[in-house]
């Protein structure tokens, strides 16, 4: 599948929008990281965040989050589990305070640090597929170690990227353009479905730009979450795919 008919409309429909910074309760990710206090200081760093317009709010953006890991040397086990925080930070922002608890028992883990970088590598060498599979840190699921993927599995100068895939962006693959990951990979399981979508959506960005319209796979991305499965309004409805989540799956 090289192209997406209602994919124009859909990214047509973001041209004027741009995904701003995520706002986090710092006191609360404090107490609830209490007993991390080293890891849990990246998340008032003035380096990687500030504060919000409303008391008690700081602001993390992905270019932030990217340059923080960017730095991050992945033989120091302090360094990446810093990372890791700020990084549950921004994609929780201040609606999904389960991520306190899910944050504070995978750093409890003996293995955290060592989960974290070993996936990191793995991204980085492409293997996304053994990544998928060897994320294993307890209340972290699909659509946070995916987020992991996306910042510290990138490689400089590699034509691809390693994405985020969440709740929200299977919401929009099944209920606004009517695809399901199964059918794109033609199995069901999950790494190889997780490989096929980001191979999808760089094949997708492509065909978008020989169509004359520039947007990268990491917008895509994040158009697709930010769509969240509603309706694209100058796309016709069609019959969909059994679904990769219900509707009503919850996002971690």
């Amino acid at each position: 599948m090289t192209s997406v008919p209602p994919l124009p409309c859909l990214v047509a429909s973001y041209n004027s929008k741009e995904q701003g910074p995520v706002a986090f309760i710092a006191a609360s990710w404090l107490a609830a990281l209490s007993h991390w206090p080293d890891e849990a200081s990246v998340l008032v760093d003035d380096r990687w965040t500030r504060p919000a317009s409303v008391s008690g709010r700081r602001l993390v953006t992905r270019d932030d989050l990217g340059s923080l890991i960017a730095a991050t040397d992945l033989a120091d086990p302090l360094g990446v589990r810093k990372a890791f925080v700020l990084m549950m930070a921004w994609g929780s922002g201040v609606t999904n305070t389960r991520s306190y608890r899910y944050t504070a028992l995978a750093l409890a883990a003996p293995n955290c640090a060592d989960v974290l970088a070993k996936t990191a590598r793995l991204c980085r060498e492409g293997r996304l597929d053994q990544a998928y599979r060897e994320f294993s840190l307890p209340g972290i699921g699909r659509s946070f170690f995916t987020k992991w993927f996306a910042f510290a599995g990138r490689a400089d100068g590699r034509r691809w990227q390693p994405l985020i895939l969440d709740d929200r962006v299977f919401r929009t693959l099944n209920q606004s353009l009517r695809i399901s990951t199964v059918e794109l990979a033609n199995t069901r399981r999950r790494d190889r479905r997780y490989c096929a979508y980001v191979e999808a959506l760089h094949r997708w960005s492509d065909s978008l730009f020989e169509s004359g319209i520039q947007c990268s796979a990491e917008r895509l991305e994040w158009i697709l979450f930010s769509h969240n499965g509603a309706d694209i309004p100058c796309s016709p409805k069609r019959p969909g795919p059994n679904p990769d989540v219900p509707p009503s799956a919850p996002g971690s």
